[in-house]
């Protein structure tokens, strides 16, 4: 089946190619000419359009009725081709990527729209549009009938097919999911950047049916796709089935653009996507009171991607918008678009109560606190996974509240997380007694505080049977020396634990050879399928942690399930043996990566 996806890929990724070369060829003196576009040939233009309308949906529906070919396989198999070419051949002044062939209809004469009647498009004044047409269908009809590339005359070009070509195959009326974000992996000019733009609004208004659309971008200043209030305007008005939203990242995305996902109040414009049930607006500069407007108006909302829900869930209850949410998960840490204020973010009672009020269906908590306010969390009776943020301003340690909050809710808990200045015995204790169903622990720590009685965590106890994950840090930077850590920590919280990934951010003379050894010999870390020892911070200095060959040689050839292993930087391997690791995974037939490069472990 791969083998067919493929080659109906490479066949219909070549046929778009063949018809962006013969456009190419038609227009390219006509629209490198700066004079302006006669009345003819803008009708000519508009025609050649149409037919490439044409060519696209043929393309498409013929690729639908493609038996035992799954449509949305075989358009993530052209996304491959598509990105490996460009990376191949590069391109020429766009030419191999740019369609600088299309006009948008902005630079077009209307006038001409009324004097070309829609009959006119089926005139063909020139042949080789229709023959086009009819080599798409011919082409497919062989795929149809078994007639792959080995036995199909397709002509090969090095040049890929321009991207409007492409994004005609997966952005069209009867599209219900869209992924843009595979285009990130273009770094180029800021031409690109004004192309795609007018894509965007080219394709939005077609794309009726949209159900999920992801334009997520974390580099959108360098790389595709780029969002603006113009694009979200688009959505609003068009996409208004739409259930899934993600455009995360954009700084370019505000209050005027966020307005049209629901009703403007403009009698003139008719916008909303009043259906959705996941908003991802992660980083953006967007406003909490903004927001809130936003999700008084989306009652089918569970999902909010905005890192300041909590106060947006205060401002509705504050205003007295009584109305329930279906939000599941509140993240309240603060958003990198803007400075922050740690204070404000600060889960306190009145935040609670407003969660208590209008969410009480919330499942998942991502919160700043400080250890009183904690205690209160336990009014939320459905929550199963917690992240807490002990950074309000100045970083604190977990204590006697949050301790109340683990006796009341912890067997309710899958996942804990702790990123607080001191880790303590009493509090490691404290979160394995409660906490008898937790699969996932990330604790996050500055510093280890030792506990003052000097009392031992117990070595024969049932505790945390169904963990799978466990992250341990303990510093900042990889200067900083663990000069208290106690050898039973790591020995308590894994004796019983099923672990699949294990990572530990901790520079101490305790890790060594020894100590990891005896570790990863108990019988419940055969199935380990991720193993990290690292420096807290940037890892870049070479021989910090006392690891040798020993230990991982030991891995290589026991820890039968393990994908990931790391980092080898800072282990003090000997510089022949780190040479040869490669070859030694190579000899075993291991599908381990191997982290060996400098990173920053937060």
């Amino acid at each position: 089946e791969d083998q067919v996806i493929k080659a109906v890929a490479r066949t219909i990724y070549e046929a778009l190619a063949r018809h962006d070369k013969r456009r190419h060829k038609k227009w390219e003196n006509l629209l490198d000419n700066f004079s302006p576009l006669t009345e003819e040939e803008i009708s000519d233009y508009e025609k050649s359009e149409r037919f490439f309308e044409c060519y696209t949906y043929e393309l498409n529906k013929q690729l639908e009725d493609l038996p035992y070919v799954p449509r949305s396989k075989t358009i993530q198999s052209i996304i491959d081709i598509f990105k490996k070419d460009l990376g191949r051949n590069c391109y020429e002044g766009h030419r191999h990527f740019v369609d600088t062939l299309w006009i948008p209809p902005s630079n077009i004469d209307k006038k001409s729209e009324k004097e070309n009647d829609e009959n006119s498009v089926r005139v063909v004044k020139r042949p080789s549009y229709a023959y086009m047409l009819e080599e798409s269908r011919s082409l497919l009809w062989s795929l149809q009938h078994g007639y792959l590339m080995n036995s199909t005359p397709v002509e090969k070009y090095s040049r890929s097919p321009s991207l409007r070509s492409f994004l005609a195959l997966i952005c069209k009326e009867s599209s219900v999911k869209v992924d843009l974000t595979f285009v990130k992996g273009l770094n180029l000019d800021s031409g690109i950047h004004r192309h795609f733009s007018h894509l965007l609004h080219y394709f939005l208004p077609k794309m009726i049916n949209l159900k999920e659309l992801n334009l997520a971008n974390q580099n959108y200043q360098t790389r595709l796709p780029q969002v603006t209030n113009d694009h979200m305007m688009l959505i609003g008005m068009h996409c208004r089935g739409l259930e899934v939203l993600d455009v995360s990242f954009h700084k370019t995305i505000s209050k005027e653009g966020l307005i049209y996902l629901g009703d403007t109040k403009d009698p003139n414009v008719r916008s909303g996507c009043f259906n959705l049930k996941k908003l991802l607006i992660f980083d953006t500069c967007c406003f909490e009171k903004d927001v809130a407007k936003l999700v008084f108006q989306l009652p089918d909302l569970e999902f909010l991607g905005y890192k300041e829900t909590g106060k947006v869930i205060k401002t509705l209850d504050k205003n007295m918008y009584s109305q329930r949410t279906k939000l599941t998960h509140v993240d309240n840490r603060g958003s990198k678009a803007r400075r922050l204020d740690y204070s404000a973010l600060r889960c306190k009672r009145v935040m609670i109560t407003a969660m208590v009020n209008l969410c009480p269906d919330v499942t998942n908590l991502k919160l700043r606190v400080a250890d009183d306010d904690v205690s209160g969390l336990a009014r939320l009776e459905k929550v199963t996974s917690v992240e807490l943020v002990f950074h309000t301003g100045t970083i604190t340690t977990p204590g006697p509240a949050t301790q109340i909050f683990l006796q009341a809710r912890g067997a309710y808990l899958d996942s804990l997380a702790i990123t607080c200045q001191n880790m303590t015995q009493l509090m490691l204790k404290s979160i394995a007694e409660n906490c008898t169903n937790l699969k996932m622990l990330w604790f996050r720590s500055n510093h280890f505080a030792p506990s003052a009685t000097q009392e031992n965590l117990p070595l024969d106890h049932s505790y945390l049977t169904k963990l799978h994950t466990l992250y341990l840090r303990i510093g900042n930077n990889e200067l900083y020396m663990v000069q208290n850590f106690p050898q039973d920590v790591l020995p308590f919280l894994i004796k019983n634990a099923p672990l699949q990934e294990l990572i530990l951010a901790i520079r101490s003379s305790v890790i060594n050879d020894t100590y990891i050894l005896d570790l990863l010999k108990k019988p419940n870390l055969a199935g380990l399928e991720k193993f990290l020892v690292v420096i807290p911070g940037m890892n870049s200095i070479m021989s910090t942690i006392s690891l040798t060959d020993k230990t991982l040689n030991f891995i290589l050839n026991n820890l039968r399930s393990l994908k990931k292993v790391g980092n080898l930087l800072s282990w003090s391997l000997p510089q022949e043996y780190r040479s040869e690791i490669d070859q030694k995974i190579r000899e075993k037939k291991l599908e381990i990566e191997v982290v060996n490069k400098k990173m920053t472990m937060r």
